[in-house]
Protein backbone atom coordinates (compact mmCIF):
# COMPACT_ATOMS: atom_id res chain seq x y z
CA UNK A 1 0.00 0.00 0.00
CA UNK A 2 1.29 3.47 -0.90
CA UNK A 3 1.90 5.96 1.85
CA UNK A 4 1.08 9.58 1.05
CA UNK A 5 4.78 10.26 0.54
CA UNK A 6 5.24 7.36 -1.88
CA UNK A 7 2.08 8.24 -3.82
CA UNK A 8 3.23 11.83 -4.26
CA UNK A 9 6.65 10.63 -5.40
CA UNK A 10 5.08 8.27 -7.93
CA UNK A 11 2.76 10.96 -9.29
CA UNK A 12 5.61 13.45 -9.57
CA UNK A 13 7.77 10.92 -11.39
CA UNK A 14 4.96 10.19 -13.83
CA UNK A 15 4.44 13.89 -14.48
CA UNK A 16 8.15 14.43 -15.08
CA UNK A 17 8.42 11.46 -17.43
CA UNK A 18 5.31 12.46 -19.37
CA UNK A 19 6.33 16.10 -19.71
CA UNK A 20 3.32 17.35 -17.77
CA UNK A 21 5.26 19.94 -15.77
CA UNK A 22 5.47 23.50 -17.10
CA UNK A 23 7.90 24.00 -19.97
CA UNK A 24 9.88 26.29 -17.70
CA UNK A 25 11.02 23.15 -15.91
CA UNK A 26 12.93 22.14 -19.03
CA UNK A 27 14.25 25.37 -20.49
CA UNK A 28 16.45 27.70 -18.54
CA UNK A 29 15.52 30.64 -20.78
CA UNK A 30 11.91 30.45 -19.54
CA UNK A 31 12.84 31.34 -15.98
CA UNK A 32 12.31 34.88 -14.80
CA UNK A 33 11.91 36.53 -11.44
CA UNK A 34 8.17 36.52 -12.18
CA UNK A 35 7.74 32.74 -11.97
CA UNK A 36 10.71 31.54 -9.94
CA UNK A 37 13.41 32.61 -7.52
CA UNK A 38 16.87 32.85 -9.05
CA UNK A 39 19.77 32.01 -6.76
CA UNK A 40 23.37 32.75 -7.71
CA UNK A 41 26.20 31.12 -5.79
CA UNK A 42 29.82 32.24 -5.69
CA UNK A 43 32.73 31.19 -3.51
CA UNK A 44 31.90 33.98 -1.08
CA UNK A 45 28.14 34.51 -1.16
CA UNK A 46 24.65 33.50 -2.27
CA UNK A 47 22.16 36.02 -3.63
CA UNK A 48 18.50 35.47 -4.47
CA UNK A 49 15.68 37.38 -6.14
CA UNK A 50 12.30 36.49 -7.53
CA UNK A 51 8.80 35.27 -6.80
CA UNK A 52 9.33 32.89 -3.88
CA UNK A 53 10.64 33.99 -0.50
CA UNK A 54 10.77 30.61 1.23
CA UNK A 55 14.51 30.51 1.70
CA UNK A 56 17.24 31.42 4.17
CA UNK A 57 20.84 32.29 3.30
CA UNK A 58 23.81 31.87 5.61
CA UNK A 59 26.92 32.75 3.66
CA UNK A 60 26.98 30.19 0.85
CA UNK A 61 24.48 27.81 2.49
CA UNK A 62 20.91 28.09 1.16
CA UNK A 63 17.97 26.53 3.02
CA UNK A 64 14.57 26.19 1.35
CA UNK A 65 11.77 26.63 3.86
CA UNK A 66 8.64 26.71 1.67
CA UNK A 67 7.27 25.43 -1.61
CA UNK A 68 8.32 27.07 -4.85
CA UNK A 69 10.66 26.93 -7.82
CA UNK A 70 14.26 27.84 -7.06
CA UNK A 71 16.79 28.11 -9.88
CA UNK A 72 20.46 27.76 -8.94
CA UNK A 73 23.46 28.85 -10.98
CA UNK A 74 27.06 29.80 -10.36
CA UNK A 75 30.26 28.24 -9.04
CA UNK A 76 30.87 27.67 -5.32
CA UNK A 77 33.67 25.62 -3.77
CA UNK A 78 32.04 25.28 -0.33
CA UNK A 79 28.28 25.71 -0.11
CA UNK A 80 25.05 23.77 0.16
CA UNK A 81 21.37 23.54 -0.79
CA UNK A 82 19.03 22.11 1.87
CA UNK A 83 15.28 21.50 1.80
CA UNK A 84 14.15 21.78 5.41
CA UNK A 85 12.30 19.05 7.31
CA UNK A 86 8.75 18.43 6.13
CA UNK A 87 8.81 21.01 3.32
CA UNK A 88 7.04 19.80 0.15
CA UNK A 89 6.22 21.21 -3.28
CA UNK A 90 9.81 22.25 -3.98
CA UNK A 91 11.41 22.34 -7.42
CA UNK A 92 15.18 22.82 -7.54
CA UNK A 93 16.48 23.68 -10.99
CA UNK A 94 20.18 23.46 -11.73
CA UNK A 95 20.94 26.03 -14.41
CA UNK A 96 24.70 25.77 -14.84
CA UNK A 97 25.74 25.08 -11.24
CA UNK A 98 29.02 23.79 -9.86
CA UNK A 99 28.69 23.21 -6.11
CA UNK A 100 31.02 21.49 -3.66
CA UNK A 101 30.68 21.07 0.10
CA UNK A 102 33.69 20.50 2.32
CA UNK A 103 32.03 18.83 5.31
CA UNK A 104 28.62 17.50 4.25
CA UNK A 105 26.37 16.90 1.25
CA UNK A 106 26.09 19.51 -1.47
CA UNK A 107 22.32 18.92 -1.69
CA UNK A 108 20.23 17.59 1.21
CA UNK A 109 16.55 16.81 1.63
CA UNK A 110 15.82 16.69 5.34
CA UNK A 111 13.36 14.23 6.86
CA UNK A 112 9.96 13.91 5.09
CA UNK A 113 10.79 16.67 2.60
CA UNK A 114 9.69 16.26 -1.03
CA UNK A 115 11.36 17.86 -4.03
CA UNK A 116 12.12 17.53 -7.71
CA UNK A 117 15.66 18.16 -8.92
CA UNK A 118 15.86 19.27 -12.55
CA UNK A 119 18.93 19.73 -14.75
CA UNK A 120 17.87 22.54 -17.08
CA UNK A 121 18.04 22.03 -20.83
CA UNK A 122 21.42 22.70 -22.37
CA UNK A 123 23.22 23.05 -19.03
CA UNK A 124 26.03 21.13 -17.39
CA UNK A 125 25.93 20.85 -13.60
CA UNK A 126 28.20 19.28 -10.98
CA UNK A 127 27.58 18.67 -7.27
CA UNK A 128 30.18 17.08 -4.99
CA UNK A 129 31.43 16.50 -1.49
CA UNK A 130 35.10 16.09 -0.57
CA UNK A 131 37.26 13.22 0.67
CA UNK A 132 37.59 14.98 4.01
CA UNK A 133 33.85 15.38 4.53
CA UNK A 134 32.73 14.90 8.14
CA UNK A 135 29.36 13.60 6.93
CA UNK A 136 30.59 10.52 5.09
CA UNK A 137 27.28 9.71 3.45
CA UNK A 138 26.67 11.25 0.02
CA UNK A 139 27.07 14.25 -2.24
CA UNK A 140 23.26 14.26 -2.59
CA UNK A 141 21.56 13.11 0.61
CA UNK A 142 17.88 12.20 1.00
CA UNK A 143 17.04 11.70 4.67
CA UNK A 144 14.47 9.40 6.25
CA UNK A 145 10.99 9.55 4.75
CA UNK A 146 11.93 12.09 2.09
CA UNK A 147 11.18 11.80 -1.65
CA UNK A 148 13.37 13.07 -4.50
CA UNK A 149 12.56 12.98 -8.23
CA UNK A 150 15.51 13.69 -10.56
CA UNK A 151 14.87 14.73 -14.16
CA UNK A 152 15.56 17.32 -16.84
CA UNK A 153 17.19 17.36 -20.26
CA UNK A 154 20.50 18.77 -19.05
CA UNK A 155 23.50 17.00 -17.56
CA UNK A 156 24.17 16.36 -13.88
CA UNK A 157 27.46 14.98 -12.57
CA UNK A 158 27.54 13.78 -8.95
CA UNK A 159 30.91 13.17 -7.28
CA UNK A 160 30.69 11.30 -3.99
CA UNK A 161 34.30 11.63 -2.91
CA UNK A 162 33.71 10.71 0.74
CA UNK A 163 31.39 7.72 0.29
CA UNK A 164 28.22 7.59 -1.85
CA UNK A 165 27.03 9.60 -4.82
CA UNK A 166 23.27 9.85 -4.20
CA UNK A 167 21.89 8.21 -1.05
CA UNK A 168 18.36 7.81 0.30
CA UNK A 169 17.89 6.77 3.95
CA UNK A 170 15.17 4.68 5.63
CA UNK A 171 11.71 4.99 4.02
CA UNK A 172 13.04 7.39 1.38
CA UNK A 173 12.03 7.17 -2.29
CA UNK A 174 14.22 8.27 -5.21
CA UNK A 175 12.98 8.40 -8.81
CA UNK A 176 15.11 9.11 -11.88
CA UNK A 177 13.45 10.14 -15.16
CA UNK A 178 14.88 11.82 -18.28
CA UNK A 179 18.28 13.21 -17.34
CA UNK A 180 21.90 12.58 -18.25
CA UNK A 181 23.30 11.54 -14.88
CA UNK A 182 26.96 10.71 -14.33
CA UNK A 183 27.94 9.37 -10.92
CA UNK A 184 31.38 8.85 -9.47
CA UNK A 185 31.63 7.55 -5.91
CA UNK A 186 34.07 6.10 -3.43
CA UNK A 187 31.39 3.58 -2.44
CA UNK A 188 27.87 3.22 -3.87
CA UNK A 189 26.70 5.33 -6.80
CA UNK A 190 22.90 5.64 -6.76
CA UNK A 191 21.42 4.14 -3.60
CA UNK A 192 18.14 4.32 -1.68
CA UNK A 193 17.19 2.15 1.29
CA UNK A 194 13.46 1.90 0.57
CA UNK A 195 12.51 2.36 -3.08
CA UNK A 196 14.58 3.32 -6.13
CA UNK A 197 12.69 3.81 -9.40
CA UNK A 198 14.31 4.49 -12.78
CA UNK A 199 11.92 5.36 -15.60
CA UNK A 200 14.30 6.87 -18.13
CA UNK A 201 17.37 8.95 -18.72
CA UNK A 202 21.01 8.10 -19.26
CA UNK A 203 22.96 6.98 -16.20
CA UNK A 204 26.71 6.53 -16.22
CA UNK A 205 28.83 5.00 -13.49
CA UNK A 206 32.01 4.48 -15.41
CA UNK A 207 34.80 5.02 -12.90
CA UNK A 208 33.87 2.03 -10.77
CA UNK A 209 31.62 2.55 -7.76
CA UNK A 210 31.16 -0.15 -5.10
CA UNK A 211 27.58 -1.05 -6.03
CA UNK A 212 26.53 1.13 -8.95
CA UNK A 213 22.75 1.06 -8.30
CA UNK A 214 21.46 -0.19 -4.96
CA UNK A 215 18.55 -0.48 -2.52
CA UNK A 216 19.71 -1.91 0.79
CA UNK A 217 18.12 -1.13 4.18
CA UNK A 218 20.52 -0.79 7.08
CA UNK A 219 19.23 -3.77 9.03
CA UNK A 220 22.60 -4.37 10.67
CA UNK A 221 22.53 -1.14 12.66
CA UNK A 222 22.46 -2.47 16.22
CA UNK A 223 21.19 0.80 17.71
CA UNK A 224 18.48 1.60 15.17
CA UNK A 225 17.95 -1.18 12.60
CA UNK A 226 15.84 -0.34 9.57
CA UNK A 227 12.93 -2.78 9.67
CA UNK A 228 10.51 -0.83 7.46
CA UNK A 229 12.33 -0.10 4.19
CA UNK A 230 11.56 -2.41 1.26
CA UNK A 231 14.91 -2.36 -0.52
CA UNK A 232 13.23 -2.52 -3.95
CA UNK A 233 14.62 -1.42 -7.31
CA UNK A 234 12.24 -0.95 -10.28
CA UNK A 235 13.57 -0.04 -13.72
CA UNK A 236 11.26 0.56 -16.69
CA UNK A 237 13.45 2.55 -19.07
CA UNK A 238 16.62 4.48 -19.65
CA UNK A 239 20.16 3.67 -20.73
CA UNK A 240 22.46 2.54 -17.91
CA UNK A 241 26.22 2.09 -18.33
CA UNK A 242 27.46 0.75 -15.02
CA UNK A 243 31.01 -0.11 -14.03
CA UNK A 244 31.14 -1.46 -10.48
CA UNK A 245 33.75 -3.09 -8.29
CA UNK A 246 30.92 -4.95 -6.54
CA UNK A 247 27.34 -5.45 -7.83
CA UNK A 248 25.98 -3.61 -10.85
CA UNK A 249 22.36 -3.41 -9.66
CA UNK A 250 21.53 -4.71 -6.18
CA UNK A 251 18.16 -4.85 -4.40
CA UNK A 252 17.91 -6.42 -0.97
CA UNK A 253 14.19 -6.74 -1.69
CA UNK A 254 12.79 -7.24 -5.20
CA UNK A 255 14.45 -6.19 -8.46
CA UNK A 256 12.04 -5.65 -11.36
CA UNK A 257 13.11 -4.75 -14.91
CA UNK A 258 10.56 -4.09 -17.64
CA UNK A 259 12.61 -1.96 -20.01
CA UNK A 260 15.85 -0.11 -20.57
CA UNK A 261 19.25 -0.72 -22.11
CA UNK A 262 22.00 -1.93 -19.78
CA UNK A 263 25.75 -2.31 -20.12
CA UNK A 264 26.97 -3.68 -16.80
CA UNK A 265 30.54 -4.65 -15.92
CA UNK A 266 31.54 -5.81 -12.44
CA UNK A 267 35.02 -6.18 -10.98
CA UNK A 268 36.78 -6.21 -14.31
CA UNK A 269 34.42 -8.68 -15.94
CA UNK A 270 34.21 -12.46 -16.41
CA UNK A 271 37.98 -12.94 -16.73
CA UNK A 272 38.58 -11.75 -13.16
CA UNK A 273 39.30 -14.62 -10.75
CA UNK A 274 37.65 -14.00 -7.38
CA UNK A 275 39.86 -15.02 -4.48
CA UNK A 276 37.39 -13.95 -1.78
CA UNK A 277 34.45 -16.35 -1.46
CA UNK A 278 32.39 -13.65 0.26
CA UNK A 279 32.83 -11.12 -2.56
CA UNK A 280 29.67 -10.16 -4.44
CA UNK A 281 30.35 -8.86 -7.94
CA UNK A 282 27.09 -9.78 -9.64
CA UNK A 283 25.49 -8.05 -12.58
CA UNK A 284 21.92 -7.98 -11.26
CA UNK A 285 21.26 -9.18 -7.71
CA UNK A 286 18.04 -9.44 -5.70
CA UNK A 287 17.65 -10.57 -2.12
CA UNK A 288 14.03 -11.37 -2.98
CA UNK A 289 12.64 -11.92 -6.49
CA UNK A 290 14.34 -10.91 -9.73
CA UNK A 291 11.87 -10.34 -12.58
CA UNK A 292 12.80 -9.41 -16.16
CA UNK A 293 9.95 -8.76 -18.60
CA UNK A 294 11.78 -6.51 -21.07
CA UNK A 295 14.90 -4.52 -21.81
CA UNK A 296 18.32 -5.24 -23.31
CA UNK A 297 20.76 -6.53 -20.70
CA UNK A 298 24.45 -6.87 -21.55
CA UNK A 299 26.43 -8.16 -18.59
CA UNK A 300 30.14 -8.88 -18.10
CA UNK A 301 30.48 -9.96 -14.47
CA UNK A 302 33.13 -11.58 -12.32
CA UNK A 303 30.35 -13.25 -10.32
CA UNK A 304 26.82 -14.35 -11.28
CA UNK A 305 25.21 -12.36 -14.09
CA UNK A 306 21.66 -12.63 -12.67
CA UNK A 307 21.09 -13.79 -9.09
CA UNK A 308 18.12 -13.90 -6.72
CA UNK A 309 17.55 -15.02 -3.16
CA UNK A 310 14.12 -16.44 -4.01
CA UNK A 311 12.72 -16.55 -7.57
CA UNK A 312 14.08 -15.60 -10.99
CA UNK A 313 11.48 -14.94 -13.68
CA UNK A 314 12.51 -14.02 -17.23
CA UNK A 315 9.63 -13.58 -19.66
CA UNK A 316 11.03 -11.00 -22.07
CA UNK A 317 14.00 -8.91 -23.04
CA UNK A 318 17.34 -9.63 -24.70
CA UNK A 319 20.15 -10.97 -22.49
CA UNK A 320 23.83 -11.21 -23.41
CA UNK A 321 25.76 -12.63 -20.47
CA UNK A 322 29.47 -13.18 -19.85
CA UNK A 323 30.17 -14.37 -16.33
CA UNK A 324 32.87 -15.80 -14.16
CA UNK A 325 30.28 -17.91 -12.32
CA UNK A 326 26.60 -18.61 -13.02
CA UNK A 327 24.71 -16.99 -15.87
CA UNK A 328 21.40 -17.15 -14.02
Amino acid sequence: MYTKKKLLAALLASALAAGLLPTSACAASDYTTANATLVTLTDSSATAKGKYTGYEIDGTDVSITAAGTYVFSGDCDNGSITVKKGVTGVTIVLNGLTLTNDDSAAITLNKTAEASLIAASGTTNTVADTEGSNDENAAVKVKSGAALAISGTGTLTVDGNAKNGIKGAADAVITVAEVKLSINAADDGLSCDDELNITGGTIYSEKGCGDAVKASPDTDNTENPDTTSLGNVTISGGTLTLNATEDGVQADGDLTISGGTFHVKTNGGHTTALTDDSASCKGFKAGGALTVTGGTLTVDSADDALHAGTDVTISGGTLTLATGDDGV
